[in-house]
């Protein structure tokens, strides 16, 4: 988890001098400094959209957070999970300014939670969890889901080998069934 940000509200709050508020940064400004950062490491961004309602976003961020997947993941990637979709006001503002619009910035249609992208330098996506169907896996749990989520993981870290995909995808499998 030493990799892992959460850029939310709170976490990503700034003071600015002589002010009495907080001002946070605008949710695409911290995602393209984040894939700056991720790029100057030799890693692409692995940008995580989540929300407290999400049960699912919980059984990824379990598999994020194996013993098995964690040093696999750190090794391609810097993970950023960015807040995005609440429904209750008090979640609505951990969100970073405009962390709905980067959103939709990046899939066509409200999908669905998790939304996993994964970004270059210059914080253009190179692969995404919308399967070729146009429906977003989130956590995969079928076959099509792993499948599909084998390839994402693949393609936006070229040098992952397939027995590290495949790790990932057994803890996928094994974080479900236990759920």
């Amino acid at each position: 988890m030493k990799r892992r940000v959460f850029l939310g509200a709170l976490a990503a709050t700034i003071m600015t001098p002589g002010s009495a508020f907080a001002v946070g940064p605008k949710a695409s400004e911290a995602v393209a400094q984040a894939a700056v950062s991720a790029e100057a490491n030799g890693k692409r961004l692995l940008l995580i959209f989540y929300a407290s309602w999400c049960g699912y976003c919980d059984l990824l961020d379990m598999m994020l957070e194996d013993a098995a997947c964690a040093p696999i993941l750190d090794r391609h990637f810097v993970v950023y999970h960015l807040r995005a979709l609440e429904k209750k006001p008090e979640m609505k503002a951990q969100q970073l300014d405009g962390a709905d619009d980067v959103y939709s910035s990046l899939v066509a249609d409200r999908i669905g939670l998790p939304y996993m992208a994964a970004l270059d330098g210059k914080a253009v996506r190179v692969a995404d969890s919308v399967m070729r169907s146009g429906d977003n896996f989130g956590f995969p749990v079928d076959a099509v889901e792993l499948d599909n989520f084998q390839d994402m993981m693949r393609t936006a870290a070229p040098k992952m080998t397939i027995d590290e995909a495949r790790t990932l995808r057994r803890t996928c499998i094994r974080i479900y069934r236990r759920s």
